[in-house]
């Protein structure tokens, strides 16, 4: 019978296995196939070899990828040894084996050994395709079926059948050449190798059983029959496990989700199906991107067009590319209603019976013609009149098929299509002009019908419609934050977006929480199977040039540089690689200024890319990243600092890592991004090795920043550690670290340590060190000066000046003059801090620190205030604010504004005082800055009280409470709790009482003794107020003997006044009451010397009169009613 005249078979140079022309590894042993070398067929009498072997020097590279595995077992060989002699059995066994390696070959999997009557195979190495884990179902359906042919001839000869069972695992492995003493071998490696193994150990003879991966990569080919969670030898966890039951038949699937977007292509295929409903055939062209959505917007457009129409259809297959007339036997099978798994006689009849309905009349030759395309028997055509008989056929079935209604006809995946199907159904489109019918294809962009069409251009998704689809996935609202991230990934591809939201969420990434979907880890490198399939296999297609491009810019970024890429990569054929890139829709130009700059087209796209590589190959080239960041972008190097980190970090130089690391540390605590910054000294922490100044380095950046974060025990505990790792020799870094461990022991009010301490960093300095001694004696002045050791803190940081100004260290020296102006100021030595304050102002502007200009401005209008020079004070923190809001410093600006707010708070301007109180709320809280909103808040609890909203001031109060008690901080409660008890005076003395007693209690126990002499004046008050004269005189004269070593002379002038009018209602005999008129003056001569304006509704002047007022009103028992008088601050 005559045959199509075929090609010499190529065969392997290695291994000796039959190739097809496109084949570029070989299916056996994953060899490189050079044309030129390719050679005559070799018969051997069964499979060759035990592993996958490779010619020294092949250059196979090593990668992680993602793969599905077959391993097949034949059972009942051993009855068959027992009656066959070793020579007939090996030649039976070989004979087997053969044909069940035929479906490998043909989807293109990789035989990687024989153990014994096993046989493991790999679909996706070294070469990756979108479907592997379809192919490698196909293949074991296919080898099950060989099984059964060879079952009846050996069943004839020998009475016995073999049986096969198959398991099949998908997962990520690597791949690549293993060592070995003889010849290295390809291998792949991981523990998706062991799960086929053991899943085909549970399979039953002629059971195909899979794991959750290839089900859910191959669900849409096959049915399967869930199995249930099974324990498998070695396995610590159960495998969901699937058996194979069935291939499904050809048909399109409507989305899940509604159709978005496409709302313009839709209509342009129905308006073509209603012009062909007239008779106006012709012929449309739906392009794409893989996953823009073709066979959606096929499978909506088909939905809407009812059960009336008929319509044949057809698909193309990545791995029938090279099988003749495949396109066209998809077509032809769902033209005569023809199963795949039919077998030849029903096939046969399907043809027959239609073509009859038809009034077709085809000769036995012609259906033999059929068959042969559908798979099922050779014909007696050479193939040039086999095309012209099959060219007609299709055309008069056509003809036949529209004379009865109108056809559509719908091809999909066109861009896999093979040469004689895309020939013949040319031929078709080229008659539909005047027939009823309308033809559809689909395909990538980059395929190009040889037909005329009209072209159906489908884009990715813009913005709205991306957004629009996650939340139809995801069922519900999701935070903007993960949605964004979800955007980026999925560049609008409607295929990873449907993926991603059903990966992310079946992984537990995500979660539902109060209706919202939320990111519960990162994001970063998770890449749904189905789309790394994909994508994959996209980029194993790529020659070796663009394709080392690509995992190279995967590396540097999902932006990257072209001057970094050509330094990584400096191969001379990177632009011409670069640009086939871009043509291939693999990335994108951005920009060439000042850097000629490219991004990839999707971010999947990167990190399929990145993760293809081993972790080995990809931390190599981040430091050549890193390398060639840091050398092109020198002069910009703290620009660059964090991306240089992020590229070290993930480099195997723990050297530069730990630098890198240490520096992005540094930056970010300048910053204030605490966060990042703790992050980063911690990972420098882990790259430093046994490099004791990188572990030091590393120690210091962490505790500096948990000292800031206000973790003191956590802070102290680093610097311990970075003294212990430090050089015994490097007496200046060991000062350093114990001058801040003796702050955090200040800080923390272990005074007798922090003494130790600061004085141990003071005495290892040697004598030149004038800077080192500056910063340790500006911290023992401070403590000095907490204990009240005024002189004594005088003395120190006035060394500490010297010493800065023999070191040039102008800093250092201005903040010796700050401390010192502070002493002056405690020491109620006003002139003399205004004198200190200045001299640092100066020294700030004259190193341009306009942050230490700002702190001295504001310490000046802090003296001012207490001074009750309140003009000069408000223009001191004028100063402040303006300099802090022309720097964008946040955390000063509220300090600012509640400064200001103090000072109008003590005016009696409540309005003003209420609206920078609140800006200093916000200001405050944008940053997150816990304390300065408690702060704020207690100004604005007293604010409103004083207006007379007391239930707004007390719930603002309260808060502030809570606030500072969640902090641990003491530093303002028990100015708070003070003010609560004014709040509660009026109309519930019994409350106002405890919150005084809590006021003066809190201030005695932070030795805040200025704090403590106001809060005695409230409870003076509230005695008084309640009848108790003994209790208030006690607390009235120990506040007026406080205040007065203060510098607190407002709230001195309050306390004369308030005790004067205790003293006045004492009896007539008793000394003290005939001295109640010189408390009065004295206290009335204080407000006119701070210059409080009397005239006006000030809380001083109403004080002042209410006094006066008491004294004139002095009933005949000699007790007056007590007068409750607004508090001023």
């Amino acid at each position: 019978m005559p045959q199509a005249t075929r090609s010499a078979r190529l065969t392997c140079p290695a291994c000796g296995a039959r190739l097809r022309p496109a084949h570029r590894f070989c299916p056996n042993c994953g060899a490189p196939v050079a044309p030129a070398t390719a050679k005559a067929p070799v018969s051997p009498a069964a499979p060759r070899g035990t592993g996958l072997q490779v010619s020294p020097g092949t250059p196979v590279r090593e990668d992680r990828r993602l793969v599905s595995v077959l391993f097949a077992d034949l059972s009942g060989s051993t009855p068959l040894g027992e009656r066959l002699d070793p020579e007939d059995l090996r030649r039976i066994l070989g004979a087997f084996f053969a044909a069940l390696v035929r479906p490998i070959q043909r989807y293109e999997g990789t035989v990687e050994k024989y153990m014994g009557d096993a046989v493991m195979a790999v679909f996706g190495a070294p070469i990756s395709h979108e479907d592997d884990a379809e192919r490698t179902v196909r293949a074991a359906v296919e080898m099950q079926r060989a099984l059964t042919l060879l079952n009846d001839w050996l069943e004839r000869e020998h009475g016995l059948r073999l049986a096969l069972r198959v398991g099949i695992s998908s997962g990520e492995v690597v791949s690549g050449l293993l060592a070995s003493d003889v010849q290295p071998a390809y291998t792949v490696v991981g523990d998706t190798v062991n799960t086929a193994q053991r899943l085909e150990s549970i399979a039953t003879p002629g059971e195909i059983v899979v794991g959750p991966t290839t089900y859910r990569l191959a669900g849409r080919a096959f049915d399967f029959e869930p199995l249930g969670a099974m324990t498998l030898k070695g396995k610590a966890q159960t495998v969901e496990a699937y058996r194979v039951v069935r291939l499904k038949d050809e048909a399109v699937a409507l989305g899940s989700t509604a159709l978005v977007g496409r709302s313009a292509e839709l209509a342009l295929l129905r308006q073509a199906f209603a012009g062909a409903l007239l008779g106006e055939g012709r012929a449309l062209t739906v392009r794409g991107e893989a996953g823009v959505g073709k066979s959606r917007l096929i499978a909506e457009f088909l939905t809407g067009l009812g059960t009336g129409v008929d319509r044949w259809m057809a698909r193309g297959r990545s791995y029938d590319r090279d099988t003749s007339y495949a396109v066209l036997a998809s077509l032809l099978r769902s033209a005569f209603g023809i199963r795949q798994a039919d077998l030849e006689p029903v096939a046969r009849a399907g043809i027959e019976g239609r073509v009859r309905e038809l009034g077709l009349d085809l000769d036995h030759a012609t259906v033999r013609l059929l068959l042969d395309v559908l798979g099922y028997a050779g014909a007696g055509f050479d193939p040039q009149a086999g095309r012209r008989v099959l060219s007609e056929v299709v055309r008069n079935l056509v003809r036949r098929q529209v004379a009865s209604g109108p056809l559509l006809i719908i091809a999909e995946d066109l861009h896999w299509i093979d040469s004689a199907s895309q020939s013949l159904l040319a031929d078709l489109v080229a008659d539909l002009a005047a027939l009823p019918c309308l033809f559809v294809g689909t395909g990538r962009s980059e395929w190009q019908p040889p037909w005329s069409s009209v072209p159906v251009e489908l884009t990715t998704l813009d913005e709205t419609e991306s957004r629009e689809m996650l939340a139809q996935c995801l069922g519900g609202e999701v935070d903007e934050a993960l949605l964004e991230t979800m955007l980026l990934k999925s560049g609008g591809n409607a295929f990873f977006i449907e993926q991603l939201a059903s990966a992310l969420r079946e992984s537990g990434a995500i979660a539902l929480e109060g209706g919202v979907w939320v990111g519960r880890q990162s994001l970063a490198l998770l890449v749904p199977d189905t789309v790394h399939e994909v994508l994959g296999a996209r980029i194993d297609g790529l020659g070796s040039g663009p394709a080392r491009v690509v995992r190279a810019a995967a590396v540097v970024g999902r932006t990257f540089w072209y001057r970094v890429l050509e330094r990584i990569d400096p191969s001379p054929s990177l632009a011409v690689d670069l640009d086939h890139l871009i043509d291939q829709g693999f990335v994108e130009r951005r920009g060439i200024d000042p850097e000629v700059t490219h991004a990839f087209h999707h971010a999947l796209i990167q990190e399929v890319a990145y993760l293809k590589q081993l972790l080995s190959q990809r931390r190599r080239l981040h430091v050549r990243v890193a390398d060639a960041i840091g050398d092109l972008f020198a002069q910009r190097a703290d620009e660059y600092v964090d991306i240089i980190a992020y590229h070290y970090a993930r480099g195997d130089d723990d050297a530069k890592a730990s630098a890198a690391l240490l520096r992005a540390g540094q930056r970010a605590r300048r910053l204030y991004a605490i966060d990042e910054a703790l992050a980063y000294f911690r990972a420098a922490l882990e790259r430093s090795a046994q490099d004791p100044a990188a572990i030091a380095g590393a120690w210091e950046g962490i505790a500096d920043i948990e000292g800031f974060a206000g973790n003191y025990a956590e802070a102290a505990a680093g610097y311990r550690h970075a003294l212990a790792a430090l050089d015994p020799a490097d007496d200046r870094g060991r000062s350093r670290l114990l001058r801040k461990l003796g702050v955090v022991h200040q800080i923390t009010g272990d005074t007798p340590q922090a003494l130790a301490t600061l004085t141990e960093a003071r005495d290892v300095l040697s004598s030149g060190a004038d800077r080192e001694q500056a910063l340790v004696l500006l911290e023992l002045g401070q403590v000095y000066w907490q204990q009240g050791s005024y002189e004594q803190s005088r003395e120190t940081l006035l060394a500490a000046a010297q010493h800065a100004e023999r070191a040039g260290a102008d800093d250092a020296r201005a903040d010796a003059y700050k401390h010192l102006g502070t002493v002056a100021s405690l020491t109620a030595d006003t002139g003399m801090a205004i004198d200190y304050y200045r001299r640092s102002l100066q020294l700030y502007e004259a190193r341009g620190d306009v942050s230490g200009q700002a702190n001295a401005l504001n310490n000046i209008g802090i003296v001012h205030r207490k001074e009750g020079r309140y003009p000069d004070a408000l223009q001191a923190h004028a100063r402040a604010l303006a300099i802090r809001e022309r720097i964008g410093d946040p955390l000063g600006i509220g300090t600012s504004r509640n400064n200001l707010a103090q000072i109008e708070l003590a005016r009696g301007a409540l309005d003003d005082a209420q609206a920078d109180f609140s800006a200093a709320l916000a200001r405050w809280s944008s940053i997150g800055y816990a304390a300065g909103v408690a702060l704020a808040r207690t100004g604005l609890g007293i604010t409103a009280v004083r207006r007379g909203d007391l239930e707004t001031g007390r719930a603002d109060l309260q808060r502030a409470i809570e606030e500072w008690a969640e902090l641990g901080s003491r530093t303002y409660q028990s100015e708070t709790e003070r003010y609560l008890a004014e709040a509660c005076l009026s109309t519930d003395a019994t409350a106002a009482l405890a919150w005084a007693k809590r006021a003066v209690a809190t201030a005695q126990a932070v030795r805040a003794s200025d704090q403590e002499g106001i809060a005695l004046q409230v409870l003076g008050t509230v005695h008084a107020g309640r009848g108790e004269m003994p209790e208030a005189l006690a607390a009235l004269e120990r506040s007026r003997e406080i205040l007065r070593g203060t510098s607190e002379r407002q709230e001195l002038a309050r306390t004369l006044a308030a005790l004067a009018r205790a003293w006045r209602a004492l009896p007539p005999g008793d000394a003290r009451h005939a001295e109640a008129d010189q408390l009065v003056l004295e206290a009335a001569g204080i407000f006119r010397e701070l210059g409080a304006e009397l005239a006006s509704t000030s809380g001083a002047a109403k004080l002042w009169l209410a006094s006066q007022m008491w004294i004139s009103n002095v009933s005949v028992a000699g007790r007056a009613p007590w007068v409750a008088v607004p508090r001023t601050g």
